[in-house]
């Protein structure tokens, strides 16, 4: 399968980020949407695991998935993660990203 037309990206996007409102804790570091050809992955990375945090992702897809009027092929990551985080994918959009000191930073 191909990526879905800009209109379909632009509005699950949206969506998406509209179930996240209120959600976002201080120990979300990053989220992004990505098709991988089949599905959108949404992926989440924790400075911590948090059980409170993985029921709100869970809430905030659940809300997500109840805008549409039929399933829609999904997959959610959560990675954990304190250090360096790995860069997602060009074609994943970064829909959240907390603002934290470079990880790659050099220090004079």
């Amino acid at each position: 399968m191909t990526s879905p037309p800009l209109p379909e990206w632009n509005q699950t996007a949206l969506m998406m980020q509209q179930a996240l409102l209120g959600v976002i804790s201080p120990n979300f570091r990053l989220m992004t949407l990505d098709h991988n050809g089949c599905e959108w992955v949404m992926h989440f990375v924790l400075e911590t695991d948090s059980v409170e945090d993985r029921e709100e992702i869970e809430s905030a897809v659940s809300d997500w998935e109840g805008m549409y009027d039929s399933p829609v092929p999904h997959y959610v990551e959560i990675e954990v993660c304190k250090g360096p985080m790995k860069k997602p994918l060009q074609s994943a959009r970064w829909l959240y990203l907390r603002r934290e000191p470079s990880h790659w930073q050099q220090i004079d």
